[in-house]
């Protein structure tokens, strides 16, 4: 996971202010895991830190000896929002955190995004959505990807994350990639490289 950051633009040397701009017809930007640099939805507040549950979720167990069976379980984590209970899709990847190395998992519970989440989580949460994802709703691709070594290994995921709610909601389809490193160089995959620069479960 790389830093957070903000870019910032200036401009200079102009004489006379710009022209005003019209309402904007933009569509809202979709959710972008934490791990991706930033949280995409401007605000004036900012979440607390969370605290990493130690923990996984109920109905998850995982055989930390197989990288695919880790990749695979962060993935159905990460996406399995619950708007009935989180407020944003942030607290979801926060769950995720009994598989992340323990420097990505610090990371990630010391950055909580700012703001709103947007307008597609406001959406989902008006009705009730929650995303249940089972064992058949991830798969690991065909793409390739980097040779596994002793200590390193990466996957590509795809994921369906299907929806309850008060009414029909269209489900979503992700291509993900997981890195996975073996920091103490025991038998144990956690999810974030060795460096903690790639942290969590990333959208392609």
């Amino acid at each position: 996971m790389v830093g957070w950051g903000a870019l910032a633009l200036a401009a200079c040397g102009t004489t006379s202010p710009p022209p005003a701009q019209g309402p904007s017809s933009v569509a809202p930007v979709p959710f972008s895991p934490p791990s991706t640099v930033s949280w995409p939805f401007p605000a004036p507040t900012q979440q607390a830190s969370a605290t990493a549950p130690t923990t996984l979720p109920p109905g998850i167990t995982v055989d930390r000896r197989n990288a695919d069976a880790v990749a695979l379980s962060a993935a159905r984590i990460w996406f399995g929002w619950d708007t009935t209970v989180d407020r944003s899709p942030y607290e979801a990847a926060v769950r995720t955190a009994p598989l992340l190395t323990a420097t990505c998992a610090q990371k990630l519970t010391a950055s909580p995004p700012t703001g709103s989440p947007g307008q597609d989580w406001t959406s989902l949460a008006l009705i009730h959505a929650r995303a249940v994802i089972g064992p058949a709703d991830v798969a690991i691709g065909s793409e390739e990807h980097p040779a596994d070594t002793a200590t390193s290994a990466v996957r590509i995921v795809t994921v369906r994350q299907p929806f309850t709610a008060d009414r029909p909601v269209a489900e979503r389809r992700y291509v993900v990639t997981v890195t996975m490193s073996r920091p103490d160089q025991g038998d144990r995959w956690s999810v974030g490289d060795s460096a903690a620069t790639q942290c969590g479960v990333v959208r392609r």
